[in-house]
């Protein structure tokens, strides 16, 4: 749905994490194989932590940068600006549908400033 809303200029990237409930125990081929399957077109990252000692720097970035402090479950979203300087979490129950807007007001600021 997002993908076919904002097409290249969105970039949807999974960072499979087994540290919630071991649900993600099988091997990096193993999950891109799964989500290939079930139809996701976005990019499939390689097994990482997202809290603790050895989280990847890419969530420690955005977790500061949301000012959000820990993830809690599987499936969070964060919508990141180009520039990297906007920042906005979202949870587990937050849908697509309800991201969208935020996207597009992300987006609209990202081509004002470069008009600038």
């Amino acid at each position: 749905m997002l993908k076919k809303q904002f097409g290249d200029r969105l970039v949807v990237m999974a960072f499979p994490c087994n540290q919630f409930g071991a649900q993600e125990p099988k091997s990096n081929a193993a999950i891109r194989e799964f989500c290939e399957r079930r139809g996701f077109r976005g990019v499939v990252m390689k097994k990482c932590k997202v809290n603790g000692g050895g989280a990847s720097p890419v969530f420690d970035f955005l977790k500061v940068k949301s000012n959000t402090g820990g993830i809690m479950w599987n499936f969070y979203k964060y919508v990141v600006s180009p520039d990297g300087k906007q920042v906005r979490r979202f949870t587990t129950q937050d849908t697509p549908a309800a991201m969208a807007p935020h996207i597009a007001e992300t987006l609209r600021r990202w081509d004002e400033d470069a008009e600038r």
